[in-house]
């Protein structure tokens, strides 16, 4: 499905102007309707591209394994190894919790 969404971002609706959160009572919006987009429509894969990129940048150095180890701490603090990130993953999936179809039933 490649469904395009002119979206715009909560804070595009603050700069520098005040925000209303009811119906526009004044001027040429009173009691009507208005669909507020941003300036390019986009699908959901693109939007998420965005702040994909956005999150490397600001990610860069977590994402390039200079700060990567190995720690002790799951150990000491709980008595007990680790679980492998893989079986993590496997049994999380397993309850449905990353599954939207399951709704409130699967969320934890």
């Amino acid at each position: 499905m490649d469904r395009r969404s002119g979206g715009v971002h909560y804070a595009e609706l603050q700069r520098g102007r005040p925000r209303r959160t009811g119906p526009v009572r004044c001027g040429r919006a009173a009691g009507r309707i208005h669909e507020v987009t941003g300036p390019r429509l986009l699908t959901f894969a693109a939007a998420v591209a965005e702040i994909a990129t956005q999150l490397a940048d600001l990610m860069a150095g977590v994402l390039d394994g200079r700060r990567a180890a190995v720690t002790d701490t799951v150990r000491r603090v709980l008595g007990r190894s680790p679980r492998d990130f893989a079986e993590y993953a496997r049994t999380t999936a397993a309850t449905g919790a990353w599954d939207p179809r399951a709704g409130a039933a699967g969320a934890h």
